[in-house]
């Protein structure tokens, strides 16, 4: 409760959460009143400028981009999470794997994890979204990005858990008895759990960046909205030199907002639950 107290009391945290509720809300639930899918074209007239009818203005192919960007926003948050969430499971495990264990498996996994280093990442997703995108769900686009997002992390973890591995109480841990899932939960998961949300918010990043170059280059799913697949759409019907300025300009004003109040709320849970307060 005395953490919950502080976090309440930071301005920081409690202006970026609000925000962060607030697109929470707007990409989740709004959509969820939308009689028509707001991808189909021409049900509103076209190229208007932001209004009080239409606040974010309609695109070109009389979409209302308002409720567009939504779907978009939810699209894209929902793939970036799943990739975070399974990365970062990914990463943990095989890290673990390479530290904790005997001589061989240790030696493949860790051979593993660096030839997984050494793969461009963008390239094989920009060939599995290409060649699948009709049979994909957003769900199982994210498993996909978080199934390559997890190298790097991989390493890091491995590290850090080859420096507690020399620590007495692991040692102790291990003499007593208890089983490595016992270990990693009970005695390396507290020292991880700084690093642990740092590599969610990474991955997740990641993902959004990546999300909206594959689909800048036409290899997303196009049938379906986020935020790159507008920009592509945009970007095809030349909005920019049209002087349709918004059908680019907001959606990426909205998720710059989104990744800045995630990124913002991480910053101050970590100041406030791990430096003030454990000192790692």
């Amino acid at each position: 409760m005395t953490i919950l107290r502080e976090l309440l009391t930071n301005v920081r945290f409690v202006v970026w959460f609000s925000i962060l509720v607030l697109l929470l809300a707007y990409a989740f639930i709004y959509p969820q009143t939308f009689s028509v899918n707001p991808v189909r074209w021409y049900q509103v007239p076209g190229a208007l400028p932001p209004s009080m009818n239409f606040p974010f203005g309609t695109t070109l192919l009389g979409q209302d981009l308002f409720k567009l960007t939504s779907l978009a926003l939810s699209n894209t948050l929902l793939i970036s999470f799943i990739s975070g969430a399974i990365g970062v499971a990914i990463a943990l495990l095989l890290g673990f794997i390479a530290a904790f264990t005997g001589r061989i498996i240790s030696g493949i996994t860790s051979t593993f994890i660096d030839i997984m280093c050494m793969i461009p990442g963008i390239p094989i997703l920009m060939l599995i979204l290409y060649a699948w995108r009709d049979r994909l769900t957003m769900p199982l686009i994210g498993l996909i990005f978080g199934a390559i997002g997890w190298t790097f992390s991989a390493r890091i973890y491995k590290g850090l858990f080859e420096g507690l591995k020399s620590r007495l109480f692991i040692a102790l841990s291990q003499y007593s008895g208890l089983g490595l899932a016992q270990i990693m939960i009970k005695d390396v998961m507290p020292y991880v759990m700084r690093f642990l949300m740092v590599n969610f918010i990474d991955i997740t990043i990641w993902a959004v960046g990546n999300e909206v170059t594959i689909s800048v280059f036409g290899a997303m799913k196009m049938d379906e909205a986020t935020i790159g697949t507008t920009i592509y759409w945009a970007l095809q019907y030349q909005a920019p030199l049209l002087g349709i300025w918004w059908w680019v300009v907001l959606p990426v004003v909205v998720l710059i907002l989104a990744i800045a109040s995630i990124y913002n709320i991480a910053i101050t849970i970590d100041n406030v639950v791990f430096v003030k307060r454990t000192k790692i």
